[in-house]
């Protein structure tokens, strides 16, 4: 299995919009991995949390998203 990690990767979702990942890692072409991170500011809210999951989900359900297994929103606050 070839797999690849990507920066700053637009990944469309099922809604046809693409949504900006900061970090991927994709195995054969298909996305099994998302990752982002909030550099400043205060610790993560539930309002960032609910944006993280709904962009998730739809990437999820998009055509290159349905491998799709872990995803971390991290925070250094």
């Amino acid at each position: 299995h070839k797999s690849e990690v990507v920066i700053n990767e637009a990944i469309p979702g099922k809604s046809g919009k693409n949504h900006k990942i900061p970090i991927a890692v994709k195995q054969n072409g298909m996305y099994i991995a998302v990752g982002f991170n909030k550099p400043t500011g205060h610790s993560v809210s539930k309002k960032d949390i609910i944006k993280f999951y709904e962009i998730v989900a739809d990437v999820k359900n998009g055509d290159h998203g349905t491998q799709l297994i872990d995803a971390i929103f991290g925070s250094s606050s």
